[in-house]
């Protein structure tokens, strides 16, 4: 496939187009987040305070961490307020603006670990913000987090674009991000300088998503974040250890000259499969800002890739 036949220089210029093109796991999220809310309403007992649903996936740090419920610091990122729409609604057209984008850049596997990772750390940092301040142990429900994660990622590779709030007002993403690190900072420093407090909102969730967008973008966390879980599930190294264990289990041995091996490059252990999404994702940042944008990881990544084509004419 041509450098030109790739979907970032496709034709883009409706929303719906481009959402049909990158939006795969942002439609599944969507999709996911909207059953579930749809199970919480339909399953709420007349006059109970929140449904059966609600309860079982929410986030609380008795049952998160004192009852060692795991699931939860994932599953209340897929949870909402029963009693109103918007905070469903808000957060998935948030998604919906920002989320296809950043899943073009990376992929739709990076995306969804970058997404669930940021809802696990987002819930983490309210936790601990809430244990220090001494505020209740209030119920985390909501994507926030997460969706706040995508919308730093999102400015950080597009700080100059404009978006309109409330369909009329044009702002650049990068104000909008630093309005939203404003709002959400101020609660929580009141929070900590009091002593205390009873907000209904996860504020340090928000501060925590955005933080962690922001430290996934300076840190190029890219690959690094499940990467173990990779190399578990990898057919290649669970092929490798098989033949490993054949041979000393036959006693064929082989012994090994360094001096006789070619040099191996730091990416041979790569899947192809891994490796063309990563050059893939690297030729969509040149085309978005230009090649004085790469690092020198991601230069190595090109020069490797060339090794590759060459080696395969």
């Amino acid at each position: 496939m041509g450098l030109y036949d790739r979907e970032y220089y496709r034709d883009q210029s409706s929303l719906s187009g481009y959402w049909s093109v990158n939006g795969s796991v942002c439609r599944q999220i969507v999709l996911v987040t909207g059953i579930v809310y749809l199970l919480q309403v339909l399953s709420a007992p007349r006059g109970a305070a929140e449904s059966p649903v609600t309860s079982w996936l929410e986030f609380t740090i008795a049952q998160g961490f004192g009852k060692f419920q795991i699931w939860r610091f994932l599953s209340y990122a897929f949870v909402h307020d029963e009693s109103t729409l918007w905070h469903v609604v808000g957060n998935m057209l948030m998604l919906w603006f920002f989320g296809p984008d950043v899943e073009g850049i990376y992929g739709p596997r990076e995306f969804l670990r970058f997404y669930l990772s940021s809802a696990v750390f987002a819930v983490s940092i309210q936790a601990l913000i809430s244990v220090v301040a001494g505020q209740p142990d209030l119920p985390v429900q909501g994507a926030s987090g997460a969706v706040l994660a995508v919308m730093m990622l999102y400015a950080m590779h597009y700080p100059r674009r404009r978006v309109y709030v409330f369909g009329i007002l044009p702002v650049e993403v990068r104000w909008l991000v630093l309005f939203c690190v404003a709002y959400n900072l101020l609660p929580v420093l009141i929070s900590l300088t009091s002593g205390g407090g009873n907000a209904p909102v996860a504020y340090a969730a928000h501060l925590g998503g955005l933080a962690f967008g922001w430290l996934y973008f300076r840190y190029e966390l890219r690959g690094y974040l499940w990467g173990w879980f990779d190399r578990l599930l990898d057919r290649q190294a669970w092929g490798r250890q098989k033949r490993q264990r054949e041979t000393l289990r036959t006693g064929k041995l082989k012994v090994h000259h360094p001096e006789d091996s070619p040099p191996q490059s730091d990416f041979d252990e790569e899947p192809d499969d891994d490796f063309k999404e990563r050059v893939d994702d690297i030729l969509r940042k040149i085309s978005a800002q230009g090649e004085a944008s790469l690092t020198k990881r991601e230069r190595a990544v090109l020069t490797e890739a060339a090794e590759r084509f060459k080696r395969s004419r």
